[in-house]
């Protein structure tokens, strides 16, 4: 997919998010380039049009840092340490007798060709999101950013989610 046509896409959708894996050195190239290709046809876009745009990692701890890809400024993020994180092991369901880590097991599960990818059920307890500059800043109520926001992902409903502390 080319620069223009994700910026087609973001005008015509009228998002208020576009959220990317964080373009850590360790992530594979095609990762990399998904991510900062979202980055430069969102740095097209005028100002007032951009979306929140949110780097996404999942990780044992929700005090991670990131800092951006040297030979790619646009990677640089707003802060340091993670604006937001989600914790997947928040209960829901009858009798809060479910977690979200189960989700992720399902979702882990459909990925059958991501080699060892499926050893990582129920290794990483928080999904950190980072916001890049790229994008506009977050509301200052961002606890409840994705309930009901229209993202490249779809409607992510009612999750919760928790400040980290690390917002500009």
């Amino acid at each position: 997919m080319s620069i223009q046509m994700i910026v087609i896409a973001l005008i015509g959708g009228g998002f208020a998010l576009a959220a990317n894996f964080v373009a850590f050195e360790m992530i594979d190239g095609a990762h990399q380039a998904a991510s900062i290709l979202t980055l430069e046809a969102v740095s097209q876009l005028l100002v007032d049009d951009r979306p929140i745009v949110l780097g996404t990692h999942a990780a044992a701890t929700s005090e991670e840092t990131f800092a951006a890809l040297s030979q790619f400024a646009i990677t640089q993020p707003v802060n340091a340490g993670p604006s937001l994180h989600f914790d997947r092991d928040s209960r829901f369901g009858y009798n809060n007798s479910l977690t979200y880590q189960i989700v992720v097991d399902w979702v882990i599960a459909q990925h059958k060709s991501q080699g060892l990818f499926q050893n990582r059920c129920r290794q990483d307890r928080f999904e950190n999101f980072w916001v890049f500059r790229a994008g506009k800043d977050l509301p200052d109520n961002s606890s409840n950013i994705f309930s009901g926001s229209r993202t490249m992902g779809g409607d992510a409903g009612p999750v919760q989610v928790s400040q980290s502390g690390n917002k500009k």
